[in-house]
């Protein structure tokens, strides 16, 4: 495992990428194993659809809502990204 971009959050991480999102996502799919598991590392606006597109439905952030210049804002449209049709409301509780 490794986070899905580069970041500085994790220092000496190779990024694992969207074919390692879309591979768990098929391995584990939470409807079958009831196992919740969330995609972290690099994530923010700008990616957050890619990574929902590659299967994942939970997310991680650090630096995209710390970094933010209004971080409730930037929470709430990082929710709002993941309340998608496939993802379920109750992820942005």
């Amino acid at each position: 495992m490794g986070p899905v971009h580069a970041t500085p959050t994790k220092p000496g991480r190779a990024a694992a990428g969207l074919e390692y999102v879309r591979q768990v996502a098929r391995a584990y799919p939470e409807a079958r194993t009831g196992i919740p598991w969330y995609a972290i590392g690099g994530l923010d606006l700008q990616n957050v659809a890619a990574v929902i597109a590659a299967g994942a439905s939970r997310i991680a952030v650090v630096r995209a809502v710390l970094d933010a210049p209004d971080p409730a804002e930037a929470a709430a449209a990082l929710c709002r990204a993941l309340s998608a049709p496939v993802v379920e409301e109750a992820v942005c509780r």
